[in-house]
């Protein structure tokens, strides 16, 4: 089979009036009528901001406001509605080998059996298969092997896409229309396989009054095949499935593991943060599931997750919570130095590991005000390659770790390594005990890992140069300072709002521009980040600097620091 990526036709106002059959002024009246618009809603717009409508948008009005149709218009739109419930004739998961262009990813398909043609309708099928999710063509395609050939020229094809659990979710909601063109008739003549044609979009109802019963729609990840038995026993009906979507399975585990390991004696204010975090999620994702419809004009809910339960001992943890005065900031600080000594060194697969790191998260942000050098004095991971000069006098400073194998066991080198296989690794650390992880992938430069510390340095003074290489690829960011005794070697700290981009130059994206807040924060001496004046201002010299040199970067700290004021002298000015 062939598909067909080409998007549907999009009419102009002109247009559309003379496919409804009638006059472009009325339509004009229709589109700037003072009580709005009765014209269909507008599928796009072009680059001057004209309405653009799709064919299926104007077939669906005409017919719902009894206009003519033309002839040429799906059948969907010119059959009567059904008196009863088309027949069934399959529901259930259906796919193609994998192979070239197919994922072999299955999909979940029903197949319908109207006076006018068969109406298949697909939707993704989750936890099944590691392979991605097919194209929606693909989809399509796998579809269109439900039924014979000699069916494929009156068959609608129905995709059904997945919804985002929110309380938003079933807003506006439009399913894909898809028709099947014989081989003989299409860009694939001769091979003996149709070509899929992707019509446009409608409303599930005009696609529910021809089968005689609503469409089934699927939240992202609630379509599985364990639930499909289920749904086929129970068409029409919501089933209730485990939640996977929302925040309340991860926290509600966090909050037991803690409960369990004797946190709320051993660190109470730290418990006592867990609690209330997760008094929030639940009371949110409350209000989503109560807030969440099951059934609309021309479909129903097929899977709706569980509502969020909190167990009577937590519960009765929360209602005394209820009754005590907040942490004060040396409860808060005294399990924030605990914690953080203790968490990263848990085993990798800890129960309560991630409650404690989630603790410490909730610790740091509490105290962000009250003692802001404490809150930042932490360290993310930093990947990048061994690009040059810098990078070498980087590791001249590291020490090799002398237990490896014991470290990487623990929560600490789990996340140093992320998906990184131990055993192409090499572990050192540097001067201030932080650990770097140097990679063997085979490539000619080689890969790093690092702790990268997120608080401010200390020592930097007007000797010291920020330093990347740039020799085919992208060191990190360093300070260079001359020490007794050689070279002291400095991590430039990530800004904590920019954790996870690279600091990067010689461009005006986005890791240039998260260098520039790195730089700039160090040099005010902001332990936070810098907000509402991330970006730099117009003329600033720093990131004129940062954007424009090529080749390897050298910057005179002195020189960063008197950029970064007159910078914030712009803001204040501006």
């Amino acid at each position: 089979m062939s598909s067909n990526r080409s998007l549907p036709p999009l009419y102009t106002l002109p247009q559309l009036a003379r496919r409804a059959r009638i006059s472009e002024g009325r339509a004009r009246a229709l589109h700037t009528a003072a009580a709005g618009s009765r014209l269909p809603a507008v599928d796009r717009t072009d680059a001057d901001g004209r309405p653009l409508w799709e064919e299926t948008t104007i077939d669906a009005w005409c017919r719902v406001s009894g206009r003519d149709l033309p002839a040429e218009s799906d059948w969907l739109f010119h059959a009567p509605d059904a008196t009863e419930p088309a027949p069934l004739l399959y529901h259930g998961a259906a796919a193609r080998p994998a192979g070239r262009g197919r994922s072999g990813r299955p999909i979940h398909a029903i197949v319908w059996d109207t006076p006018h043609g068969h109406v298949i309708y697909v939707t993704w099928l989750h936890g099944v298969h590691r392979a991605p999710v097919p194209e929606r063509d693909q989809a399509a395609l796998v579809a269109a092997e439900l039924i014979a050939p000699r069916f494929h020229a009156d068959a609608l094809i129905v995709l059904v896409p997945d919804l985002v659990y929110s309380r938003t979710a079933t807003e506006n909601v439009t399913v894909d229309l898809y028709r099947l063109r014989p081989a003989a008739a299409g860009v694939g003549a001769g091979n003996g396989e149709p070509t899929v044609d992707w019509r446009g979009q409608v409303a599930p109802t005009e696609v529910a009054r021809v089968i005689g019963t609503p469409l089934p729609l699927w939240i992202a990840n609630t379509c599985r095949r364990e639930e499909l038995d289920r749904a086929r026993a129970s068409l029409g009906t919501t089933l209730t499935v485990p939640d996977v979507l929302s925040a309340w399975p991860a926290t509600l585990a966090r909050l037991r593991a803690a409960h369990d390991t004797g946190l709320p004696t051993s660190h109470p204010a730290a418990y006592a943060l867990l609690l209330t975090d997760a008094a929030g999620t639940l009371a949110t994702v409350r209000q989503l599931h109560i807030a969440l419809p099951t059934s609309g004009p021309g479909w129903y809910l097929a899977a709706r997750p569980a509502a969020p339960n909190l167990p009577l001992d937590l519960e009765t943890d929360l209602a005394f919570l209820s009754t005590q005065p907040a942490p004060d900031p040396a409860q808060l600080t005294a399990d924030l130095v605990a914690l953080r000594g203790v968490e990263p060194d848990l085993p990798a697969d800890a129960d309560e590991g991630d409650a404690y790191a989630h603790a410490v998260t909730l610790l740091a942000a509490a105290l962000a005000d009250h003692d802001p050098a404490l809150a930042a004095d932490t360290v993310t991971v930093v990947s990048g390659d061994l690009a040059g000069p810098v990078t070498d006098a980087w590791v001249d400073t590291f020490s090799r770790h002398p237990d490896a194998a014991q470290v990487l066991r623990t929560r600490r080198g789990r996340r140093l390594l992320g998906r990184m296989s131990p055993s192409r690794t090499e572990l050192f650390t540097d001067p201030a005990g932080r650990l770097i992880a140097l990679l063997d992938e085979g490539r000619d430069t080689r890969q790093f890992r690092a702790e990268w510390p997120l608080g401010l340095p200390v020592g930097w003074g007007e000797r010291t140069v920020i330093a990347i290489d740039h020799d085919g690829s992208y060191g990190p960011a360093l300070a260079l300072t001359p020490a007794e005794g050689g070279l002291r070697v400095d991590p430039v700290p990530v800004s904590p709002d920019r954790i996870g981009t690279d600091l990067l130059y010689g461009y005006g994206g986005g890791g240039p521009l998260a260098f520039y807040a790195a730089l700039r924060r160090v040099a005010l001496a902001e332990h936070r980040s810098l907000d509402g004046h991330t970006h730099p201002p117009h003329g600033s010299d720093l990131f004129a600097a940062i954007s424009a040199t090529t080749g390897p970067l050298r910057l005179p700290w002195p020189q960063v620091e008197r950029w970064a004021r007159q910078d914030t002298a712009r803001h204040l000015s501006s």
